[in-house]
């Protein structure tokens, strides 16, 4: 049949093929859509089977941090100063801080050899001898890492109690290397179920946490009856596959009820948590969502063959319409065409519907995601992001549809450097979950990350913020440093002590003052150390302070050195009693070193001792007075001279056996000490025991205290009654003798006056005949002296010379006896300008033996008087040009010098020199160290300079070496400079 004929038809005829045609394409429509009702439901038990899984991964992220919290303060401790100075008692206090952290824990030290060496259990950390560590502390040493036990029935209360423990090597420093120690932690379980509650299951869901060997630790549901029993063999055979995380059906629980359980492993300790769902409340939500599926796929499969075949009837009514229908008639038939392709649009809407519905529920599988309150990602293979909960979104601050589906490192291009980059990829070739802590950039903070393998070779990854945790840790550390510093660095000496008396720590300055070594002390106790005369004393106020009769106490006692030396302390003690329940009580002491001031006391007591016995013994009367001015002491003296008793002289007593008319002088002069502070000295008479009155000077000074406050004024009164008799009769002397100085005075100048005048008389009546002398001898050598032979004419030169000679020597007798005799008033002279005179009036002298003269300038003003000082200068220089050897220029330098208050002027030479046992001999008059022939004079010139320097106050001498030249001093006082008001 042609295709024409076929399609001129009849319409039923068409009609009923195209049922036929429906009913064919919807058969195997019916078959996809139960298969897709199959895949749903298999769909949903993945789901539900991944929120079990995501559960125990979340228990397990939960109890895997309470670990690491625990380690965390066992690391903190393991640094401890005192554990790696093997100072293991010291280290109770510290230990006792962290028990109290872990909520009443105990905390132990464990030796290699696992001998216990502190325990925070026994009183005062003093283990039963030969008592053993934990293994747990012995695998921890030998791993050198942390290590957990599995559970443990601790009696130590006297009750079984379930803990765990764990222990953390410690690296100590010195000959015995490092891992010497363990530090140990027992941690009650019921901590980990307080864990487990922060997970809030849903109901009818047990959360369980085993140890390595499967038994139960922790458990949401009956924990009391179950903690401490092995898990039952279908659970552990489930378990026995090694693999990280799971799923298992069909296993039956304590409850003997057939459950679906998954677990996941923790790698830190080997424990394992488990999620256990009863089955029938595992399938009930499976069973209503199928059947939620299957109804709603078969009315929508119902509807859309009902639809379908309606529609095909439609259509062929509209064809035949189409084809058999009068002109025109076709386009009704399209219409109907479109309005069974609008109702075909509908049905795929209602497929998009159910699509919805199904991703609705795929939506409740990731509440539990969000619920935990730690961060969470989920990366696929190529490390796009698969899924991220509302925390971590807070955490990184950026949308979910920035991130899903998105490389991770193209979101976050720091994300690359970052040291968690490198551990997830780790995780994810090597397919093992890993716990670690970095300072992650992301997040910008400390941050714990527990990361676990997906399957694809993608990774879960769990973070959560610590450094709050860190904060603490740091602040823990800074606390102990800052205790540690303040304990050992203390000025004083401090001390924790036992209820028992022994030592559990003690800083460097105790055992200073002691003389014990830390190690030696603590093995003592301080009954072992105290003088046995104080021994007594300090126990009864140990007991009244243990018994809460006293807050405190405070003593001075004895310690015995070593050496049996003892030595005085002033001790304060108090009780401590720690909050927590099981921590033990302990005193605190603080010693000072006392003996300075027991000796300074001592010294004290033995020099009033003293004071009184010198007081008491002295041939003076002592007394003191206070700083008001009342006398309140005098000593038996008083009483000796004045026949009063002591206590008659105290206050105003003293007044009585004074004479009245030096009184009014002696209250002026005390009143005036008393409000100047200035020393007391007045004489008076004193009425003695017989009546009589003597004399007396009394005098006193205040002794002050170091800022200036009058203590006490202490005064003795010395009888001066003959002293002032013998001092009368010296003035009566005195007075004679200056009578007879003035007579002697007045003699003196008359014949001082005479032998001047005589003086005068015989120079003038001996330069009469010198004169002749000299006349007739130069008249014979310029008249006569072609008549007179070599020996006439060498006679009458040494007539001549001589006469010269002589008159020269009586010149200078002259000046020398007139510097003995005239009177010297010292005034300011200016050294230059003298100088300068003196070489004017020398020049000739200068200028013949070409002399070369260096002055150094400026020479300062001294006291003396001018012509005397031009007399020495003129003697100084002319010897220092005519002492020179034989063919010399002659070579003078000045130069001026200051010596404290005065001023020492030097005139230095080129000349012969001066042998030094000769250097005294030549200020004498008419000293001569060489011939008349070779240097000429009169031996006068060095004694004029004497003379005159030592008349105005000097002092004059000379330094010099035969052959070496000579420099000649002299020393005056220089001028005073002139404070005088312009």
């Amino acid at each position: 049949m042609s295709a024409t004929s076929r399609l001129l038809q009849p319409a039923g005829s068409l009609e009923r093929r195209l049922l036929l045609l429906v009913a064919a394409v919807a058969l195997p429509l019916l078959g996809v859509a139960t298969f897709a009702v199959r895949d749903a439901f298999l769909t949903e038990r993945a789901r539900a089977e991944e929120r079990l899984q995501t559960r125990a991964r979340a228990m397990a992220v939960l109890v895997d941090r309470e670990i690491g919290r625990v380690e965390a303060l066992l690391r903190t401790a393991a640094r401890s100063e005192f554990l790696r100075s093997g100072d293991v008692r010291s280290f109770l206090t510290e230990a006792e801080a962290v028990a109290a952290e872990l909520g009443g824990a105990w905390v132990g030290v464990t030796e290699r050899d696992g001998t216990r060496l502190l325990n925070t259990f026994w009183p005062d950390g003093a283990p039963p001898p030969g008592s053993r560590g934990s293994e747990t502390a012995s695998l921890a040493l030998a791993a050198g890492r942390t290590a957990v036990s599995n559970l443990v029935q601790d009696t130590r209360g006297g009750e079984r109690t379930p803990v765990i423990v764990v222990a953390a090597p410690v690296a100590r420093s010195g000959p015995g290397g490092g891992g010497a120690y363990a530090v140990t932690a027992a941690v009650r379980v019921d901590t980990l179920g307080v864990v487990l509650g922060e997970l809030e299951l849903t109901q009818g869901w047990v959360g369980v946490v085993l140890d390595g060997v499967g038994t139960i630790v922790a458990r949401t549901v009956r924990p009391g009856d179950t903690v401490g029993l092995r898990a039952r063999p279908s659970v552990l055979e489930a378990l026995a596959s090694g693999h990280p995380t799971g799923i298992v059906h069909g296993v039956r629980t304590l409850e003997d009820t057939l459950s679906v359980v998954a677990y996941a492993r923790i790698p830190r300790t080997g424990y394992v948590t488990l999620v256990a769902v009863p089955d029938e409340v595992f399938a009930a939500p499976l069973r209503a969502a199928l059947i939620r599926t299957v109804s709603i796929g078969a009315v929508l499969a119902l509807a859309g063959l009902l639809l379908a075949l309606a529609t095909a009837r439609q259509l062929a009514r509209a064809l035949g319409r189409l084809v058999n229908g009068p002109s025109g008639t076709g386009l009704s038939g399209v219409r109907e065409i479109d309005a069974v392709a609008r109702r075909l649009a509908a049905t795929d809407a209602e497929r998009d519907r159910a699509e919805r519905e199904l991703r609705a529920a795929r939506d409740e599988a990731v509440e539990i995601l969000e619920s935990i309150g730690d961060g969470f990602y989920a990366l696929d293979a190529d490390r796009s992001v698969a899924y991220v909960n509302g925390r971590a979104l807070e955490t990184f601050g950026k949308p979910r549809e920035d991130l899903l589906g998105r490389r991770f490192d193209e979101v976050f291009p720091g994300a690359a450097g970052s040291p968690v980059t490198p551990i997830l990829h780790e995780v994810a070739s090597r397919a093992e979950p890993r716990e670690f802590e970095v300072d992650a950039p992301l997040q910008g903070r400390w941050t714990a990350f527990s990361a676990y393998p997906r399957r694809g070779g993608g990774v879960s990854v769990y973070f959560r913020d610590v450094s709050a945790r860190r904060a603490a840790e740091a602040a823990l550390r800074e606390s102990e440093e800052q205790f540690r510093a303040t304990f050992e660095q203390a000025a004083v000496g401090i001390a924790h002590v036992g209820l028992d008396g022994c030592w559990l720590r003690v800083n460097q300055r105790l055992c200073e003052i002691t003389g014990y070594p830390t190690d030696e002390l603590l093995r003592l106790g301080f009954q072992d150390i105290t003088h046995p005369d104080d021994l007594d004393t300090d126990l009864d106020q140990v007991r009244a302070l243990v018994a809460g009769e006293l807050e405190s106490y405070r003593m001075e006692k004895r310690y015995l050195r070593p050496d049996g030396t003892p030595i005085w302390v002033l001790l304060t003690v108090s009780l401590l009693r720690p909050s927590a329940a099981d921590a033990r009580p302990y005193f605190v002491s603080v010693v000072e070193d006392i003996s300075e001031l027991k000796r300074a006391e001592a010294a004290r007591r033995e020099s009033e001792r003293r004071y009184r016995f010198l007081a008491e013994n002295n041939p003076q009367i002592v007394w003191t007075a206070r700083p008001d001015g009342l006398l309140d002491y005098f000593n038996q003296r008083w009483t000796e001279v004045t026949g009063l008793p002591v206590e008659a002289g105290t206050g105003e007593g003293w007044a009585a056996a004074i004479y009245p008319d030096d009184l009014p002088r002696m209250n002026a002069a005390w009143a005036k000490s008393l409000a100047t502070g200035e020393p007391y000295a007045v004489e008076h008479r004193v009425r003695t025991r017989d009546g009589a009155w003597r004399w007396f000077r009394t005098q006193a000074a205040a002794l002050q205290a170091a800022d200036g406050d009058i203590q006490m004024w202490v005064g003795t009164a010395a009888d001066i009654h003959d002293e002032r008799e013998a001092l009368e009769q010296v003035r009566r002397l005195n007075a004679e003798l200056e009578h007879r100085v003035a007579e002697r005075t007045a003699q003196l100048a008359d014949a001082n006056a005479e032998l001047e005048s005589f003086a005068y008389s015989v120079a003038h009546d001996l330069r009469a005949p010198l004169r002749g002398m000299q006349g007739f001898s130069r008249a014979l050598l310029e008249d006569y002296a072609d008549a007179l032979d070599e020996t006439g004419r060498d006679y009458a030169g040494r007539i001549a010379r001589g006469a010269e000679r002589l008159d020269d020597l009586i010149n200078d007798l002259l000046a020398y006896s007139r510097l003995s005799r005239e009177e010297i008033r010292p005034e300011p002279v200016a050294l230059e300008g003298l100088l300068a005179d003196v070489l004017r009036h020398m020049d000739p002298q200068i200028e013949t033996a070409r002399t070369i003269l260096q002055l150094e300038r400026p020479l300062p003003k001294v006291i003396g008087q001018r012509a005397v000082l031009t007399q020495v200068l003129m003697n100084l220089l002319g010897n220092a040009i005519k002492f020179i050897p034989p063919g010399a220029e002659p070579r003078v330098r000045v130069w001026a010098e200051h010596r404290g208050g005065n001023v020492r002027v030097w005139v230095e030479d080129n000349g012969i020199g001066i042998r030094p046992e000769h250097c005294d001999k030549i200020f004498r008059v008419f000293e001569r160290l060489h011939g008349q022939k070779a240097y000429p004079g009169t031996g006068i010139g060095l004694a004029i300079v004497k003379k005159g320097i030592e008349r105005l106050g000097g002092a004059v001498g000379v330094e010099s070496e035969l052959g070496c030249g000579s420099r000649f001093w002299f020393e005056l006082p220089k001028e005073k400079p002139d404070h005088g008001h312009a």
